[in-house]
């Protein structure tokens, strides 16, 4: 790589996402010349490698979705393919991180439609206008289950959905093992804030490859990372460490990937 790799404004922009976001998206673009989201991808047979393993991702959600012209709001927007799909289909789209590069990135993919803030959803305040349903893709796990939901249920119309794809526990462990959700507690939690569950899906199998990836490209892209990155060498081994202790997780069945859907009754 010559010093022209920075001079992309794409690959600026990555470099300057939070770590280790970062991390992850400039390995994905190394090895596959583009990257499209920061999420996990749901692999098989029909989408073997990574940028299509993610793209079911999305296919998933779309499936799910009330028909276009509605307004969703979605709670950590990533590299914002998802908020500009949504917007190219019809949908009215909010979309918040707390990352101002994610905002930005979302708010050029998007053009002229959709509304983008970069502000915490705690700290986002309701608008007279509800929504018709609130997506949180990887984003349900650094809420509190209780504030998750009561705010929620403050932003949703009577019938509207809550949709969440994330990673969870799948069985109870010493809370030091995991800081993730324990399912069962998620879903009543939001049974507690008139949220009832009406469809649920274990996806652990499909998305458990994604691990496997981002250990491959994290040491195979290691020299090109510390070197564009502002992260130490001993940084990156750590978040190795981390990945490959989730993967060993998975592969255990103490941690997983799912799908919930949630829709708010009537009073």
């Amino acid at each position: 790589m010559t010093t022209s790799f920075l001079d992309n404004p794409q690959i600026t922009r990555l470099t300057r996402l939070t770590f280790p976001l970062n991390a992850f998206a400039l390995a994905t673009w190394l090895e596959e010349g583009q990257v499209n989201y920061l999420h996990y991808g749901l692999f098989d047979a029909d989408h073997p490698n990574l940028l299509a393993a993610q793209g079911q991702s999305t296919e998933l959600i779309l499936e799910r979705l009330p028909a276009p012209g509605v307004q969703i709001l979605e709670i950590g927007i990533g590299l914002g393919t998802t908020a500009a799909r949504l917007v190219d289909l019809g949908y009215r789209v909010i979309g918040i991180a707390p990352d101002a590069m994610q905002v930005a990135i979302a708010r050029e993919k998007a053009g002229t439609g959709g509304q983008f803030a970069a502000v915490r959803f705690e700290d986002f305040p309701v608008t007279g206008e509800r929504v018709d349903c609130i997506l949180l893709q990887e984003s349900a796990q650094y809420f509190d289950p209780t504030q998750l939901f009561s705010l929620a249920r403050a932003w949703l119309k009577t019938g509207g959905q809550v949709l969440v794809l994330d990673q969870f526990a799948l069985r109870r462990t010493d809370p030091s093992e995991s800081l993730l959700h324990f399912g069962e507690d998620f879903v009543q939690q939001a049974y507690n804030q008139g949220l009832h569950l009406i469809e649920h899906l274990d996806l652990s199998t499909k998305a458990t490859p994604t691990l496997d990836y981002l250990l491959k490209i994290l040491i195979a892209h290691e020299k090109a990372l510390t070197q564009y990155l502002p992260i130490a060498v001993m940084e990156l081994d750590q978040l190795r460490a981390a990945v490959a202790a989730n993967l060993d997780r998975y592969r255990q069945g103490v941690l997983g990937y799912a799908l919930y859907r949630f829709q708010l009754k009537s009073s």
